[in-house]
């Protein structure tokens, strides 16, 4: 019965070291799921208005869980996962049909995706080059 006690004790001290490091683990993959999924749907953006000769819009809100992407008249509403936030100046991005890109001009052209808690550390920033469309995580 000691023995047994004693392996229960050990597994106990086992698993509240490991909980506070997989916990951070799975918050990282979360914001790496989100900046993979936002660089997507602007890589997209970029794509299909030159494929189809329609401007397509990526419309953010500074601090929200979702965007809007799409073509101007049909926005579709994307949701972040749960505790993922965007926070950037810019609000509209738009992709021209002749390949450029309107409202990620300046030096305030960065997009960072994070988890709403402020203890959370996990963030990515994206950039876009207004001369070449070009989208990047940084």
């Amino acid at each position: 019965m000691p023995e047994v006690l004693v392996i229960i004790a050990i597994i106990g001290i086992l698993a509240a070291i490991a909980i506070p490091s997989w916990q951070a683990v799975v918050e990282g993959r979360q914001v790496d799921s989100a900046t993979n999924q936002i660089v997507s749907d602007l890589r997209l953006a970029n794509s299909k208005a030159s494929n189809r000769l329609v401007a397509y819009q990526v419309v953010f809100t500074n601090g929200s869980s979702s965007y809007q992407f799409g073509p101007a008249d049909s926005l579709t509403t994307r949701t972040l996962p749960d505790g993922v936030k965007v926070s950037t100046s810019l609000s509209t991005i738009e992709f021209k049909p002749d390949g450029s890109v309107t409202g990620a001009t300046g030096a305030a052209n960065e997009i960072m995706v994070s988890k709403t808690s402020p203890a959370a550390n996990p963030k990515h920033g994206i950039s876009i080059n207004p001369t070449t469309s070009r989208v990047k995580v940084d």
